[in-house]
């Protein structure tokens, strides 16, 4: 029941900061989501005994690892261009 509860709260945390920074906000969700990767990630390529992944599960695992670092590098590059300017 308790990890549960500490499983709500890094997906809670962007809404709940929001109000009051949003740039605090966009930390915090991107945090969550690469905790959520990363955690997909372990379950899909390192499963318990008895337990086997279908590679459709697996890819969809990768394609959203892909998706997010590539979101990252993309707003990271915008960020970027717009301080040259």
């Amino acid at each position: 029941m308790a990890l549960g509860g500490a499983g709500l709260l890094p997906a809670a945390a962007p809404a709940i900061a929001m109000p009051f920074s949003a740039r605090a906000a966009k930390g915090l969700l991107l945090l969550a989501l690469v905790c959520l990767a990363t955690l997909a990630l372990r379950l899909t390529f390192w499963p318990q005994n008895g337990v086997t992944p279908t590679p459709l599960v697996q890819g969809a695992v990768i394609a959203f690892a892909v998706r997010l670092v590539i979101r990252v590098f993309l707003g990271w590059r915008r960020k970027n261009a717009g301080l040259d300017a």
